[in-house]
């Protein structure tokens, strides 16, 4: 089975367990649309959280009007407070997932849509989707935020002066000669290696002084989308969990000439770890239902992970709760007599563990998948240690 067909199963899995699977929004490519939007947002330094990113999704506003309302929030920042950096960095934030948001809605329901799906890519659709991303940032935020590097929206870039991983861009000269062979490419995009290859060209030419991994990242959603898979499935989330990975494959593998074979691995390994997320947190919302009727102070922690040990549990409650080591083990006796047969308890050396013996059957589809998805993620020898929620799973 490739990479496509593999991914297809995993969007068919999605689709037939969706009435059983009462967590999930029922319209699934909205909630991918959304955490791809999200995951963008985050690729730099955004300090949005996920309900704000919410919030902002569920009242999408007309353009116009949303640039007013936060223009008029800077107003009235800079008249009430002498130093308003922090409120302004989320005034920021908040109208770059705004834009990156509608980007992906206007794709989707405007003809630019019907022209990539027939792989023509140009300039025009190129300048564009990065004017969409940018617009008004510059206009609201240069020379507000210190940090702040203009965009130059609907411009490609006209300067040497920037590196990655201390290797310098391509010459902004080359970018046009360079970017006519991302559209040749973009002719012939029939597998997800196709796509990741597009992905780690475009963004190795750099050609917009800032947000080059927006505009690579959508157009790599969209051509996924276009390679007729079920759902859009984005790899976005995991990029953004692993920046520094994710420029190092393309960047510093460019010294040892394993650039594009190399990202596409880690292209379609990042669609999997995102797959794995989603699910994991799916999961949660399972364990958080079935142990919600129990009212715990310990073993609520199984909302979350899937082993517990006494040790980290104890040094943990005892804190968070104030209360003493003799006062946790009461608790904890109490707790593993009210949930009887759900526990399971393993003494390892020293240590004892609990685990969940749960037998819903939703909550063990979910998690067979799971254990699945890891076996295809591990062929791809991509490293995995600061990914926190796997330390939740037995993986071997």
């Amino acid at each position: 089975m490739n990479k496509l067909e593999y991914i297809n199963n995993l969007s068919d899995f999605i689709y037939e367990n969706v009435d059983e699977i009462s967590y999930w929004i029922k319209d699934v490519n909205s909630i991918y649309r959304f955490y791809s939007s999200f995951a963008m947002s985050k690729a730099e330094n955004s300090k949005l959280t996920i309900a704000q990113a919410l919030q902002i999704q569920n009242t999408k506003k007309i353009e116009d009007k949303y640039f007013l309302e936060i223009k008029e929030e800077i107003s009235k920042l800079s008249k009430a407070k002498k130093n308003y950096k922090k409120e302004l960095q989320l005034l920021h934030d908040k109208l770059e997932y705004y834009n990156i948001s509608k980007t992906l809605d206007y794709i989707k329901d405007s003809n630019i849509w019907e022209i990539i799906k027939k792989n023509w890519l140009n300039n025009e659709i190129i300048l564009d989707i990065h004017n969409r991303l940018t617009i008004w940032l510059d206009e609201l935020f240069l020379d507000k935020l210190d940090w702040y590097d203009p965009y130059f929206s609907w411009k490609f870039r006209k300067e040497n002066n920037i590196k990655v991983w201390n290797i310098k861009v391509t010459d902004f000269e080359l970018i046009k000669e360079k970017i006519n062979k991302i559209y040749n490419l973009a002719k012939n995009i029939s597998s997800l290696d196709d796509v990741f290859y597009l992905h780690a060209n475009l963004y190795y030419i750099h050609p917009f002084s800032n947000w080059n991994k927006r505009v690579c990242r959508i157009l790599e959603e969209i051509y996924i989308e276009n390679l007729w898979i079920n759902s859009s499935i984005s790899a976005s989330h995991w990029y953004y969990l692993h920046q520094r990975l994710y420029t190092k494959q393309i960047y510093q593998k460019t010294i040892r000439k394993q650039l594009f074979e190399s990202f596409s691995d880690f292209g379609y390994a990042s669609l999997i770890i995102s797959w794995i997320y989603l699910l994991h947190n799916q999961l949660s919302a399972i364990k958080r239902e079935i142990l919600k009727p129990y009212n715990l102070e310990i073993f609520k922690n199984f909302v979350e992970w899937e082993n517990l040990k006494t040790k980290d549990l104890e040094k943990e409650i005892t804190k968070k709760l104030k209360i003493s080591s003799r006062t946790f083990f009461i608790k904890l006796s109490k707790e593993k007599e009210v949930l009887q047969n759900l526990i399971k308890e393993e003494k390892i050396w020293r240590n004892i563990f609990y685990s969940l013996d749960l037998t819903d059957k939703r909550y063990l589809k979910i998690k067979n998948k799971i254990y699945e998805l890891w076996a295809e993620y591990k062929k791809y020898n991509i490293a995995y240690s600061e990914i926190n929620f796997l330390k939740n799973y037995n993986f071997k």
